[in-house]
C-alpha cells in the first residue's frame, strides 16, 4: 500500500506501536506542522489509517483531539459497541492462540516481558485474519514476517475505554468486510 500510496503522490507517515505510548498524537502534530515533510513542506491534509489495534488507537486518539486530522480510515475491528468489542476480543484471542511473544519469537522479541503476546504460529494467524478461500498464502506469509507483538494491557484497556470519537467532523471510511472470519464467529455476516 505504501508504494501505491507514494505513487500517486501521497507522503505516508508510520509509527511502531511497541514502546511509543502517546506518541502518536506528538507525531501527528510535527507532521502537520511540516517538521517531519521538509522537502514537502506542510501536508494539505492528515488522513490516519488504522488496522485492527491501530482502529482503537485512532478512535481514541480522536476522542481526545478530534481535530488533529481531516480523515480517518479504520479497518478490521474499528467498531466502538462495547459487546461487540468484548465478543471480538474473546473470538481473536482464541483465535490467534496467543503465546508470550517472547518465547515465540525469542531471536526478535527476546527483550520484551511476558505482558507481551504473538501468534502461537501462522495457523493461528490464519484463524484470527484470513478467511478460505479468499487468501493467497505467500500473502498470509507476509503478514506472519512483519507481524508485531501485541500487549495484553492494550486490550484489556481498550475494553474499559470511554473514548468515543463522536465529535470528528472529518470524513470516516469504515473498512470492516462481512465475510472477514471474525464477523463470521459472531454471527454478525
Amino acid at each position: 500500500m505504501v508504494d501505491y500510496m507514494t505513487s500517486k503522490g501521497y507522503s505516508m507517515f508510520f509509527y511502531d506501536r511497541l514502546g511509543t505510548g502517546q506518541s502518536q498524537n506528538v507525531l501527528l502534530k510535527l507532521i502537520r506542522n511540516g517538521e517531519y515533510t521538509t522537502t514537502i513542506g506542510k501536508p494539505d491534509s492528515v488522513i490516519l489509517l488504522g488496522h485492527a489495534f491501530g482502529s482503537y488507537i485512532i478512535q481514541d486518539l480522536i476522542a481526545a483531539a478530534p481535530n488533529i486530522a481531516d480523515g480517518l480510515v479504520l479497518t478490521d475491528i474499528s467498531y466502538d459497541d462495547p459487546e461487540i468489542a468484548l465478543e471480538s476480543l474473546k473470538v481473536r484471542l482464541e483465535a490467534c492462540a496467543p503465546r508470550i511473544a517472547s518465547t515465540v519469537r525469542p531471536a526478535e522479541f527476546g527483550n520484551l516481558d511476558s505482558g507481551y503476546l504473538f501468534f502461537a504460529d501462522i495457523f493461528s494467524h490464519v484463524n484470527a485474519y484470513f478467511a478460505a478461500p479468499d487468501y493467497e498464502v505467500e500473502a498470509v506469509e507476509y503478514a506472519q514476517s512483519i507481524a508485531q507483538p501485541f500487549g495484553v494491557v492494550g486490550f484489556m484497556s481498550r475494553l474499559n475505554s470511554p473514548a468515543k470519537p463522536n465529535n470528528f467532523p472529518g470524513p470516516v471510511l469504515v473498512g470492516d468486510a462481512p465475510n472477514s472470519p471474525l464477523f463470521i464467529a459472531l454471527g454478525r455476516c
